[in-house]
């Protein structure tokens, strides 16, 4: 996982990846609002939509105080293959994080 301070008050949770599961997800996140806490500061944010069978950690997450908020981040797709579209059109399967975006 990539955790780090962005100016005085942010923390930005930027990747995780790995073996990923509910419980894995739960410590990665617990840890990173522990280090913020340590570091006095006062938001932490990341992108997720990553989806276990059979459990959003989107739940995980509103259990544990953070807020679902929508941005305003795009994605071009072009396949040149057509032997895995669905890899490409289930958003569902997508992991997406800060590290994807130039701003981080």
């Amino acid at each position: 996982m990539v955790l780090k301070k962005f100016g005085s008050e942010k923390g930005h949770l930027v990747d995780y990846f790995g073996l990923l599961n509910d419980e894995i997800m739960e410590i990665i996140i617990r840890y990173a609002i522990s280090f913020c806490l340590k570091n006095k500061l006062s938001i932490l944010s990341f992108l997720s939509n990553y989806i276990t069978a059979g459990k959003s950690v989107l739940e995980m997450h509103e259990k544990l105080g953070f807020i679902p908020m929508q941005k305003d981040t795009h994605f071009g797709i072009r396949l040149l293959q057509m032997n895995d579209e669905e890899s490409i059109t289930d958003k569902n399967r997508w992991f997406v994080n800060m590290c994807d975006s130039d701003v981080y």
